[in-house]
């Protein structure tokens, strides 16, 4: 754009600096010279294209043209927002990244490079923008954070009934969504409608679980199978004909899984005790829930260790929190919650009820999963001990 200036008209015809003083200017004063003195009227500029485009020229075009491809280089807010909103969530939920044992949020930031999808990138988007929303209280984040899953969810929807996208991204991408209803939820029982909705594929879960116990690599993920038969009996039972049978094997698959677990305790190193110390001591908190089970739903078959009881189940769900609290670790907050519960409604000693409790209320005050129904659960606790 061409100067604007306001000197004096005879400054203006040697083109020469004017102080603009009035009435008489330095230069005019000092020159002996008729000063008009400074221009007070409007200034009418000449913004033909002819003249912007001479006064927007470069004074150095070779440093333009070193520049002039960087300059074409855009990255929005918003992308810049998302990256760092997903990168405070993976911090949050991977707060140990020199596990040997990888979750499955670590393998889905590896998978992401390999094969990914527009709804799954979607679908992490709003995980992480309603995280932040969570731990800041922020209620526009939150707010968009829901429209950015309702979109999600739409396309995922698509996707699916088009058949349009591969297992393992579609998977990975309903994985997500629950992550959402669980730090976020929607309604009352958005969480829980994953969970029935995951409890529909029992039939397929029972054909593949033998071959799928013979396969598995980690006692964990076969604790967790015999967790699951005995949760599931132990939620049925009350609605189920007084003929129904116990899981009469349940005791001596669990024995015999205990045994091999304390093998590979055995033969692990000492660096190897401290990189899976986390598994390890959660793997102990869930034979412990294994062990209540059995003790609450059967006492008579309860044919483990005579010195593993009710009592020291509770127990050693108390230690393995206070272990994972003080390694900072999510579990507490999450894998833990369904041990903590058991621990407060059955626990035969007052106080490892209340602290039991303890823990939990002080997660519902720092909760990110407030999706997971603690409050109702926390209500009926409150109830019935």
């Amino acid at each position: 754009m061409p100067r604007r200036s306001r000197g004096c008209q005879a400054c203006q015809q040697r083109r020469i600096g004017c102080d603009g003083q009035y009435p008489v200017c330095h230069n005019c004063h000092q020159w002996n010279r008729q000063c008009s003195g400074p221009i007070t009227s409007v200034i009418i500029i000449d913004q033909t294209a002819k003249t912007t485009k001479k006064h927007s020229q470069s004074r150095h075009p070779s440093a333009q043209s070193q520049t002039g491809p960087l300059s074409n280089l855009r990255v929005s807010n918003s992308a810049v927002e998302a990256v760092a909103f997903q990168a405070q969530f993976f911090a949050f939920a991977i707060p140990d990244a020199r596990a040997s044992v990888k979750s499955f949020l670590e393998e889905l930031q590896n998978a992401r490079l390999q094969e990914t999808a527009p709804t799954l990138d979607l679908a992490v988007r709003a995980v992480g923008l309603a995280f932040c929303a969570t731990v800041s209280r922020n209620k526009p984040a939150s707010q968009k954070a829901t429209e950015l899953y309702i979109h999600t969810l739409r396309g995922h929807s698509r996707a699916v009934a088009a058949n349009s996208t591969s297992l393992v991204p579609t998977v990975c991408t309903s994985v997500m969504l629950s992550f959402f209803e669980a730090i976020q939820p929607t309604n009352m029982t958005s969480d829980a409608s994953y969970l029935f909705t995951a409890s529909d594929t029992w039939p397929v879960f029972e054909h593949l679980r033998s071959q799928y116990i013979a396969a598995a690599d980690f006692v964990f993920d076969r604790l967790l199978v015999e967790l699951y038969i005995l949760t599931d009996f132990y939620i049925r039972k009350p609605y189920q004909h007084e003929s129904s049978h116990f899981p009469k094997d349940a005791p001596s698959r669990l024995d015999n899984l205990w045994k091999e677990f304390q093998d590979v305790q055995r033969s692990l190193t000492d660096e190897q005790k401290d990189s899976f110390k986390g598994v390890m001591t959660l793997t102990l908190s869930y034979f412990a829930c294994s062990w209540i089970l059995i003790a609450l739903l059967h006492t008579e078959t309860h044919t483990l260790q005579s010195e593993i009881d009710l009592r020291q189940g509770c127990e050693m769900v108390l230690n393995c929190v206070k272990l994972l609290k003080e390694r900072k670790s999510t579990c507490v907050h999450f894998r833990l919650f369904f041990p903590l519960v058991l621990v407060q409604l059955y626990s035969p000693i007052e106080d490892y009820r209340m602290q039991a409790k303890e823990y939990i209320e002080t997660w519902l005050r720092q909760a990110v999963y407030v999706g997971l129904g603690a409050p109702k659960a926390i209500q009926v606790v409150t109830t019935e001990v």
